[in-house]
């Protein structure tokens, strides 16, 4: 129904107004967008550290370091071209593919030889508690996260109410197949204790939480904050079908996908705080409404120090996304 651009930001506008809309911008951009960053870095700093060390786990500080280089070789390719971003991020896609696939292929050739000993019986020990599950989820659903990523750059999509289901119902199946049989490999080739041990298995703020933090620590903050909004945006949903039952809708989602998703949220939220309650997810929550001292007198009131005009054109000119008649007026 909504077509804008922004995702959650758009579908929090329509539905419940521009304050929450605010509270979602401040937070995907001071901790999503960045721990996301983080995340990504750290990863590929253990494995590229992890291909020189054999006897030995690597440096911590040797692994935050080359993340942080890596942080900032993707600072330099998007600012100096984006057209050399979109290269770049293709061809590493294309790469990731293929080491995919050959870890694939090579799994099947461990099942076929016979190595199946560390599938069987794989549910044999004891259930884990309602926050441990939550909490693996966490781990879990960060590898399918950018489910959605195309919703942010909705009004740039050619025929979206076709397009963008159809590249959600065929991507979102195609990674879980994926990763469903890289899994399945590594477990061809080692024992699930191998694989806890292994680290390695497969913006100025996402450098200070390259700096700070570790890959699990981060996933969880990332989950925890995310799922507030995600099941947000599900509520948002529900709303908007109650408030604007006749508006066109080329795709209209079946109520019970919602809806759940929603239960799923709530559960991935509650289940870890009624298990372990930890002060880290209270400084979360405070965190989101902190956006509130901004979004009252800046947004709210409008008010706007004299000194931010200047730069706020400086660094539309820096970026090159001034329009061109205010170009012009400050030139």
């Amino acid at each position: 129904m909504n077509t804008s651009s922004g995702a959650e930001w758009a579908y929090f506008m329509d539905a419940f107004g521009p304050a929450p809309a605010f509270l979602f911008s401040w937070v995907s951009t001071l901790v999503l967008k960045p721990s996301q960053m983080a995340i990504i870095c750290l990863s590929f700093a253990q494995y590229a550290v992890e291909a020189f060390v054999s006897e030995c786990d690597p440096p911590l500080s040797v692994v935050k370091m080359v993340a942080l280089l890596a942080v900032i070789m993707i600072l330099f390719v998007n600012c100096y071209s984006v057209d050399l971003g979109m290269a770049v991020q293709n061809i590493f896609t294309a790469a990731k593919l293929v080491a995919v696939l050959i870890v694939i292929c090579g799994g099947a050739y461990k099942l076929a030889q016979g190595n199946v000993q560390h599938l069987s019986n794989a549910f044999n020990n004891p259930a884990p508690s309602i926050g441990a599950v939550a909490t693996a989820f966490y781990t879990g659903l960060w590898a399918y996260d950018g489910w959605n990523n195309l919703n942010y750059v909705t009004e740039e999509i050619q025929n979206p109410s076709k397009n963008l289901p159809r590249s959600i119902i065929i991507g979102i199946p195609l990674v879980t197949l994926c990763y469903a049989l890289i899994n399945i490999s590594y477990l061809a080739a080692m024992s699930p204790t191998e694989m806890i041990e292994s680290e390695a298995v497969a913006s100025l703020i996402a450098a200070a939480m390259v700096l700070y933090g570790t890959i699990d620590s981060l996933i969880d903050f990332f989950s925890f904050t995310a799922w507030i909004f995600y099941g947000g945006s599900m509520v948002a949903l529900l709303v908007m079908r109650y408030t604007k039952p006749n508006y066109p809708r080329p795709y209209k989602v079946p109520l019970i996908i919602p809806i759940l998703v929603l239960v799923i949220s709530g559960y991935l939220v509650a289940a870890p705080i009624i298990e372990k309650p930890q002060i880290e997810y209270l400084y979360a929550v405070l965190f989101i409404l902190a956006g509130l001292i901004f979004y009252v007198p800046f947004v709210k009131m409008g008010l706007t120090p004299r000194f931010m005009e200047k730069v706020t054109l400086f660094f539309q000119l820096l970026l090159e996304v001034v329009p061109t008649s205010t170009m012009a007026m400050f030139e």
